[in-house]
This record gives C-alpha cells, sequence and structure tokens, in this order.
C-alpha cells in the first residue's frame, strides 16, 4: 500500500486521513476494476463495485472523489446481486435484500415510499431466507409483522420467523 504526502493541519480525524492518504496497489486497483467490469455477474463481481463504489464517493484508497462514477458502480453493483441472485448465489440475493431492507426500515411503515421499497425489497429477502439465511428470515419477518410497506401479514412473519430458527439451527445453508 502506498501513501500520499498529505498536510499536518487541518480537522481531518486520523482514520480519516489515513483513508485519504492510503493507495491501494495497482493490481488490487486492476482486479476491482476487472471483477466489476466482468460480463458474467456473480457475488464476488458485485463486492467489487460496491468496494470500488464506496472509494469514488469518498475519494479514498487512491480513488479521485467521483459521485457520478460512485453511482454507476452502485448500479452496476445492484445489476451483479440480481444476475448472481437469479443464478443461485443465495448470497447475492441476502446481499440484495439487505441493502434494499435498510432503505425500507428507514422510512415510516405506512408511506407510499415504503410502499414502493418493499416489493424491491420482499423477493430477494425471501429467496435467500427460503436458502437458508436467518439475517434475511429475520428482516423479512420484520416488514410483515410491522407492515413496512405492506399490510401486516401474521401469517407470513411467522413462516419467515420459522425458517429464521431453521437456518440458526443449520448454519451449514446459510449463504
Amino acid at each position: 500500500m502506498k501513501f500520499r504526502s498529505v498536510p499536518t493541519t487541518g480537522s481531518t480525524a486520523g482514520a480519516d486521513l489515513w483513508m485519504k492518504v492510503a493507495e491501494l496497489p495497482a493490481e488490487t486497483k486492476a482486479k476491482l476494476e476487472q471483477q466489476c467490469s466482468a460480463e458474467a455477474s456473480s457475488f464476488d463481481a458485485a463486492m467489487a463495485c460496491s468496494a470500488l463504489s464506496g472509494f469514488y464517493a469518498k475519494g479514498i484508497m487512491g480513488y479521485p472523489e467521483d459521485p457520478s462514477r460512485s453511482r454507476e458502480l452502485f448500479d452496476r453493483m445492484k445489476m451483479h446481486h440480481a444476475k448472481a441472485c437469479n443464478a443461485g448465489e443465495l448470497k447475492a440475493c441476502s446481499e440484495m435484500g439487505q441493502l434494499n431492507a435498510i432503505k425500507l426500515r428507514s422510512l415510516p411503515p405506512r408511506s407510499a415510499s415504503a410502499a414502493e421499497w418493499a416489493p424491491a425489497t420482499i423477493p430477494w429477502l425471501a429467496r435467500a431466507c427460503e436458502g437458508g439465511d436467518a439475517l434475511s428470515c429475520d428482516l423479512l419477518a420484520d416488514i410483515f409483522e410491522v407492515g413496512r410497506g405492506v399490510s401486516p401479514d401474521p401469517d407470513r412473519a411467522k413462516k419467515a420467523r420459522e425458517l429464521e430458527r431453521a437456518a440458526k439451527a443449520s448454519p451449514k445453508q446459510a449463504p
């Protein structure tokens, strides 16, 4: 890892300063770019795009701050997750559902925005939950218990909680 020269004055906290001056090795940067831009989608490709999106968003690890590029990479990350999930990579389903659930849980449960986010969240969580991911089951149960963007559904919440317990009892199934 390389470090750039930085001024010693300013109000940047130590960790933030380190991230601004640290630079990934060229071969690591090339590998991330290659994985993210790959035609074949996978969880690893999605995670490479996620990392790059964050680096560009904050201008860290040797990448320039570029919000537009960050958004492009975030969209590519979602595309990789969707394709990988549809190909059977449950950890991609789980990650996509969890990303959407973060947004859904930040909204008032009965709001129009929540009603828009729920259908974008539930299928990903349901697929990961049915595949044995306990966290996805927990988030799915919460949606139906609280009624986040949907009508409360105690039966679907109960089913998700049962799958959550089964997933915790058999962690080998988790993505």
